[in-house]
């Protein structure tokens, strides 16, 4: 859902309620548009000339396209983006204070071997989930996982590359005392 009364982009559950804002502090706007393989959300801020873009988690705003003379309406196709390989394999433990989860090199050879070749990791940590992405120069792997029963502090959440063998994410609970 978009207002431009409140300047903000907002989910809702199927059925309307539970509306929460998802994106916040924009001008004006409008013409939203879903591109879901490539895991974006696009809109148009007339005021402004811009059509920008962000994540479906509401994370990585940004500006695609500036002083664009009176935007009004918006398409997008969604073809996606590099090939994205999903992260099927990984185990957790749950340390107390923080949770952590573990990619290794023996269920996961091509994602770690593309983790330490490339040394590009992205890791969008949210209070109830997080996206991990392994970028190459071929596919893309990612792990994405949503819905945690309990809300992580994304600003404390952690990863770590051991070279050859795993990658490390380390997920700081919000409260470790109720579980």
């Amino acid at each position: 859902t978009i207002t431009s009364e409140t300047n903000a982009i907002y989910r809702a559950n199927l059925d309307g309620r539970d509306m929460q804002p998802l994106i916040t502090d924009l001008e004006s706007p409008s013409a939203l548009a879903l591109a879901s393989k490539a895991g974006k959300l696009y809109w148009l801020e007339r005021p402004k000339g811009k059509l920008r873009r962000a994540s479906v988690e509401g994370t990585q705003v940004e500006d695609v396209l500036n002083n664009l003379p009176d935007p009004w309406a918006l398409a997008v196709l969604d073809v996606g983006e590099a090939q994205v390989v999903p992260i099927e394999k990984y185990s957790w433990t749950d340390e107390g204070e923080v949770l952590k989860v573990y990619i290794s090199e023996s269920s996961n050879p091509a994602a770690i071997a593309s983790a330490c070749a490339e040394g590009c990791l992205q890791v969008d940590f949210q209070p109830r989930g997080f996206t991990l992405r392994v970028c190459s120069d071929g596919p893309q792997f990612q792990l994405r996982i949503l819905g945690l029963l309990q809300e992580v502090l994304p600003e404390k959440c952690k990863v770590r590359l051991s070279v050859g063998k795993r990658i490390t994410l380390s997920l700081a609970k919000k409260d470790p005392k109720t579980a």
